[in-house]
């Protein structure tokens, strides 16, 4: 019954868990569901789910990803945990050096505007008015 409400109406039914939730602890609103057979926390805090996320890169605890989603996802996304995922993130994390982010930039900047922020100001100058773009 929680899968299929999960998956035709989940801001509904994680609004009421939530709720449920806050009423139980305030400062670290979790639930525990059975989805395909598997229990599942859904953790609701951001603090939460940072200290799960320490846990887990120290190897203190490994999320456990149902067969149907490793077929899906592949293998790789469920054996990302402990040393594993610590090792792969150091090497990612080498892209997001400032001095790396800063070299495409301009590149960026420069795309947004060719692409959205012309359009929209050549619109407005022709009509006189405000162009609503969200």
């Amino acid at each position: 019954k929680e899968l299929m409400r999960l998956g035709t109406d989940p801001l509904n039914l994680l609004n009421e868990r939530y709720t449920i939730a806050k009423e139980f602890d305030d400062t670290s609103p979790m639930i525990k569901m059975h989805a395909l057979d598997t229990p599942m926390i859904v953790l609701f805090s951001h603090d939460l789910v940072k200290q799960y996320q320490q846990y887990e890169l120290m190897g203190k605890t490994q999320r456990s990803i149902p067969d149907v989603f490793s077929d899906v996802l592949g293998k790789a996304f469920g054996d990302m945990q402990g040393k594993n995922h610590l090792e792969w993130r150091k090497k990612a994390m080498k892209s997001f050096k400032p001095e790396i982010i800063d070299q495409y930039t301009p590149f960026i900047q420069k795309s947004a505007n060719d692409i959205v922020l012309s359009g929209i100001a050549d619109i407005s100058q022709k009509t006189g008015e405000y162009v609503y773009f969200c």
